[in-house]
């Protein structure tokens, strides 16, 4: 079963394109490089960078998105309390949905 299992992995390993992933590989290198020399070497930028993750509407939203799960988990527990099947019958509609327009 593991030599069987080894020479798939063989198999595919072989197929992926390596000249593709070295060049992704170099051009993200090459973009984070140019990237952080450019913020760390320009005052004006990496001044206004603080000052809006500093903000006031910054802290907010941060709040809100370390809130957002949990509270949506309260809200998913309890339909599923109140209403097991139609809850289940929307996220698989909903999933449903969002896996077909994804798709297309």
């Amino acid at each position: 079963h593991t030599a069987q299992s080894q020479h798939w992995f063989i198999a595919h390993v072989k197929a992926v394109p390596w000249s593709r992933v070295v060049n992704v590989l170099l051009i993200g290198a090459i973009v984070w490089h140019a990237a952080t020399f450019f913020l760390s070497n320009s005052p004006k930028l990496q001044q206004y960078w603080d000052s809006l993750l500093n903000s006031r509407h910054a802290q907010r939203l941060w709040s809100a998105l370390t809130k957002l799960p949990a509270d949506n988990w309260m809200v998913y527990e309890s339909a599923m309390q109140n209403a097991p099947w139609r809850t289940s019958a929307i996220i698989s509609g909903v999933a449903y949905f969002l896996a077909d327009w994804t798709a297309q």
